[in-house]
């Protein structure tokens, strides 16, 4: 299935949480230290995604869109959707 970014962060605003797998080492932040990893989106603006990472505080993090384009997709763009019951 392909997702569209600005499809995730219209589902996020009606309650759903989007969870993405990515490879640390395309993230600034992660300074080249390499690991598969998990992080939320919580927002996204026209060139930026912000990310809640459970190993940094404080959160949001926002990274570029290429950035976060190149992490996932080492990861064959895996996503996980968490909706309230």
């Amino acid at each position: 299935m392909q997702v569209h970014l600005p499809d995730c962060i219209a589902s996020c605003k009606m309650g759903s949480l989007w969870s993405f797998q990515f490879w640390t080492g395309e993230l600034p932040y992660w300074e080249n230290e390499w690991s598969q990893h998990a992080a939320v989106v919580v927002g996204m603006t026209e060139s930026t995604i912000l990310l809640n990472d459970p190993v940094f505080k404080p959160a949001p993090i926002g990274i570029s869109l290429g950035d976060f384009d190149l992490a996932w997709l080492a990861q064959d763009e895996t996503f996980a959707v968490i909706t309230p019951a």
